[in-house]
């Protein structure tokens, strides 16, 4: 049984899906209808980053990713886990849950009102909002705030050919940028700020990210000639980790467990695995009680596992960030990554 809220306007959020996300997808009996779907290809990335010269990156063998926004890719996978016989509850948001002695009574709002679903499992996958996960632990990285303001353009006649199917990244001195494109004429703009250093009361979002932009060399210009299609919103988008990922009766998958920094471009593909994982460990529970406290245990490890080499690998880039520009943006993070690395093999990850 699966609950699904109304979309709301992260649903607009970008998402841009690397190749290898195409085995979890496989996997998980989607992958034909993503295909299906006609996303916008992905094939690769052009990056600015401190220093080091302007590049593109092709992805190998002719594999391509897709390019999308988090609500299409949500309907997909609904569809998908209907068809599966999975019953979807559409409409429906999960508000609060209580444990009780048989399993877990959650209580879900919806247009026609509110209802209780009793369930022995829960495997929480609300996201950042985290319905569970915010009472099971949930640790913050309170060293760095960031937030992303993110904005649509639309330009007439579409970007440059070569260009189109390309993601593009850039660090400048007080934050990074990336655009997604959603079409040949469509393309989100999105900047990672820290939120402590920017002056935020009385600003037009719209005005922040314009600003932003201009401090960039190649994002800002790439604009010319484009028009927001709508009015610029923010998220925030800080890490954050679950001292714990399962128990019996109980799993926090995907960004409900933890939250990886977008600079890796893997957050859609850690949540699939994530969710799949959760998926054969409550199963494996419920026709084999003997193996519950072998896979909660195993599904936390690997978990903690996950998260802390999507910080190792983001920690190169900070600190040659932090050495091109200087700014405590820059140095801030870079700190930050390698104090985790050392916690993380202290604690044998």
């Amino acid at each position: 049984m699966l609950v699904s809220p109304e979309t709301l306007i992260s649903g607009s959020l970008p998402v841009s899906i690397p190749p290898s996300a195409r085995r979890v997808l496989e996997e998980l009996g989607a992958l034909d209808s993503v295909d299906r779907a006609g996303l916008y290809p992905n094939l690769g990335n052009s990056v600015i980053w401190a220093d080091d010269p302007p590049r593109s990156e092709m992805f190998s063998n002719d594999s391509k990713g897709y390019h999308t926004d988090l609500a299409t890719l949500e309907q997909i996978l609904l569809e998908v886990a209907a068809q599966a016989g999975v019953i979807v509850h559409y409409g429906h948001s999960a508000r609060s849950a209580e444990q009780t002695r048989t399993g877990w009574s959650v209580r879900c709002d919806g247009a026609e009102g509110s209802r209780v679903i009793e369930s022995s499992w829960v495997i929480d996958a609300s996201g950042r909002h985290g319905v569970i996960a915010r009472g099971e632990g949930r640790q913050v990285d309170r060293s760095t705030t960031t937030l992303a303001i993110i904005q649509r353009w639309k330009r007439e006649g579409g970007w440059p050919e070569a260009d189109r199917h390309f993601t593009y990244i850039e660090s400048y001195d007080t934050g990074w940028a990336w655009s997604v494109p959603l079409g040949d004429d469509l393309r989100c703009y999105t900047v990672m700020i820290d939120q402590r250093e920017t002056e935020l009361a009385g600003c037009d979002l719209s005005d922040i990210l314009d600003r932003e932009l201009q401090r960039t060399v190649h994002l800002g210009r790439s604009r010319e000639g484009a028009q927001p299609v709508d009015q610029a919103w923010a998220c925030p988008a800080s890490l954050y980790k679950a001292t714990r990922y399962a128990r019996p009766g109980l799993i926090l998958a995907g960004d409900a467990g933890s939250f990886i920094d977008p600079l890796s471009s893997f957050g859609v593909k850690k949540a699939l695995s994530s969710g799949w994982l959760a998926g054969i460990v409550a199963n494996t529970a419920l026709i084999d009680p003997d193996m519950t406290e072998a896979s909660v245990n195993f599904f936390d490890s690997r978990e903690k596992l996950v998260y802390s080499r999507y910080r190792e690998s983001s920690a190169p880039f900070f600190q040659s960030a932090a050495q091109s520009h200087g700014t405590s943006y820059w140095i801030e993070r870079a700190q930050a990554a390698k104090k985790a690395e050392v916690v993380a093999s202290d604690s044998g990850l």
